[in-house]
């Protein structure tokens, strides 16, 4: 495919994840727990540490969470924010359901591999 054919679609950057590759790694993507409470907005904070991951045991590397920020009227992903091992690549998820609107049940139902770091992110959506 040819990049004439590509049809031009605007980028929100505000839902764009980004990660600090650092020792462990640190990962957010969309509203900041901060920015939230700046603004006055109520949302709902749910985490979990990976230490409550089987994975992370068997990796011998507990260190880390993983925290969801949603709306607590209508459940929908509004951001989060991930510090640990693979943190860069796990915070696809919670990009993911900030940008299609998603809601934390649909984190939630998804069916994960087990173990998984990623299965974190369906605890702390809980």
């Amino acid at each position: 495919m040819g990049l004439q054919k590509v049809a031009h679609r605007h980028l929100d950057y505000d839902k764009a994840a980004s990660a600090i590759f650092t020792e462990p790694e640190i990962a957010d993507v969309g509203l900041a727990e901060a920015e939230a409470f700046a603004e006055g907005r109520k949302i709902r904070v749910t985490k979990v540490p990976f230490s409550a991951t089987p994975k992370a045991l068997i990796n011998n590397d507990p260190r880390g969470f993983v925290k969801i920020i949603s709306d607590p009227a209508t459940g929908v992903v509004l951001g989060g924010s991930i510090v640990g091992r693979h943190a860069a690549e796990l915070i696809s998820v919670i990009a993911l359901a900030v940008t299609a609107n998603l809601k934390v049940t649909d984190i939630v139902e998804s069916l994960l591999v087990h173990p998984a770091l990623a299965e974190a992110l369906a605890e702390a959506a809980e």
